[in-house]
């Protein structure tokens, strides 16, 4: 039997359970607003120092490396090798940053986004007799650009048992931030370097035709980086753990239904 007869479609225009069977609530019911207000709180946190470090701190922090000088006062561009620093700040340690940005930056809006959306549910009379969320295991290190696990097989908690159209999108953006995925790769290649070079020219003491330069270096990054977003949109939702295959979590809004994959083939 194929797995478009055992899991239909779902557009999630109404919350639709992930698993089968969802489980009876074990927590008192007035314990579970405060429960899910308290991650609330804790992930929004994270999330601001998220942003906070990614676009406020490190800029900052490189600003204040290059000395009062400028950049080419700095210490890297006084030494013999700088050429070679440059080289692998820009081929190493710029897409790591970007890599590494990424990551945190998706897990932490998704991890927000989904807990106020179960601190909400909590005080749903219709959820009184079911648990809200789960932890979905991962397998630890997998197929990279299937998505089939996180880095070291932890568990992703906070995944709601059922499914509307928001909290699929805060559940993607957790997936593309904890699962291993080409899209980190990619999009994290080209936001690093574009970041280092967005901070030249905005914030380090760059002047003249290298602020030019860092200027149109950061926005081809930039398009780049727009460009092969919107040409990889249709794969953000496919990166999932293996064991979200094959359930209405895979097979609904935003995936491409299954038969519309048999006749794209």
């Amino acid at each position: 039997m194929s797995t478009k007869r055992l899991v239909a479609y779902a557009d999630l225009r109404e919350p639709t359970p992930i698993l089968r069977r969802v489980p009876p609530r074990t927590s008192p019911v007035w314990l579970r607003p405060v429960g899910y207000l308290s991650v609330t709180v804790i992930w929004f946190v994270v999330f601001l120092f998220a942003v906070g470090t990614v676009f406020f701190a490190l800029p900052i922090a490189l600003s204040n490396m290059s000395g009062h000088g400028g950049v080419r006062h700095s210490a890297t561009f006084q030494r013999s090798d700088w050429v070679a620093t440059v080289a692998v700040i820009m081929l190493f340690a710029a897409p790591t940053l970007g890599v590494v940005s990424y990551m945190l930056l998706c897990s932490s809006a998704g991890f927000t986004l989904n807990s106020l959306i179960l601190f909400t549910r909590s005080f749903r009379f219709r959820y009184r007799d079911e648990m809200l969320s789960f932890g979905a295991r991962t397998g630890g290190v997998g197929n990279v650009g299937g998505s089939e696990g996180s880095f070291n097989g932890d568990t992703i908690s906070l995944t709601p048992f059922r499914m509307t159209r928001w909290s699929k999108i805060g559940t993607i953006l957790v997936c593309n931030g904890t699962c291993l995925n080409i899209n980190q790769f990619t999009l994290g290649a080209m936001w690093g370097p574009g970041f280092l070079f967005t901070s030249a020219w905005f914030f380090w003491p760059v002047s003249g035709v290298a602020e030019v330069l860092c200027a149109v270096t950061s926005i081809v990054f930039g398009a780049c980086f727009l460009w092969v977003a919107w040409q990889r949109r249709h794969k953000f939702s496919d990166v999932m753990p293996g064991g979200f295959r094959k359930t209405p979590y895979e097979h609904s809004w935003p995936n491409t239904p299954p038969a519309s994959r048999t006749r794209s083939r």
